[in-house]
C-alpha cells in the first residue's frame, strides 16, 4: 500500500520511535511537525531546521499532523485517542499492519517495491505510449519521405 507523503512520513516516524506493536505514546500534535520532513527524527527533540518559523506555518503544519493521523487512524494503521481536555495532545500507539508497513517504508528497497506495486500499471501505459509515440513518428517519417 502506499500512502501519501505526510501519512507515509508518520507512520514511518512511529516505527523507528516505538520500535514495538501497541505501545502508547501521548505527544503534543506540534512535536510530531518534525517528522513530516524527517521521518528519522526523534518525537518530541526539538528539532531546530524542521521547526516552523511562523505561527501560521506551525498552525498548518499541525493541520496535517492532525489530518494524516487522522487518516492513518481510519485505515487501522494506528490506534489514534485525542485528548478531549486538551485538544493538543494525542496518544498514539501502531497496529500489526502499520508496524509491518512502517517497517516496509524504512528500507529503500521494501519501499520501492511497494511504490511499483502501486503505480506498475501507470507506467506501463507510459511506457507504451512513449514507444507508440515514437513508432509513429518513425513510420510518418517513413511515408512522408
Amino acid at each position: 500500500m502506499w500512502l501519501p507523503k505526510d501519512e507515509r512520513h508518520l507512520l514511518q516516524g512511529y516505527w523507528h520511535n516505538f520500535d514495538d506493536i501497541n505501545v502508547e505514546e501521548t505527544f503534543s500534535e506540534f512535536d510530531l511537525i518534525p517528522l513530516l520532513s524527517n521521518p528519522k527524527a526523534e518525537i518530541g527533540s526539538g528539532d531546530e531546521e524542521a521547526t516552523p518559523k511562523t505561527v501560521k506555518s506551525a498552525i498548518a503544519n499541525k493541520h496535517r499532523v492532525w489530518k494524516a493521523n487522522k487518516l492513518l487512524n481510519e485505515r487501522k494503521l494506528i490506534k489514534l485517542q485525542e485528548n478531549i481536555r486538551d485538544a493538543k495532545t494525542c496518544t498514539v500507539s501502531l497496529t500489526c499492519e502499520g508496524f509491518d508497513l512502517g517497517s516496509k517504508y524504512s528500507s529503500p528497497w521494501e519501499r520501492s517495491g511497494l511504490w511499483f506495486a502501486s503505480h506498475k500499471d501507470h507506467w506501463i501505459w507510459l511506457l507504451g505510449s512513449f514507444i507508440g509515440g515514437i513508432l509513429g513518428g518513425v513510420i510518418t517519417s517513413m511515408i512522408c519521405d
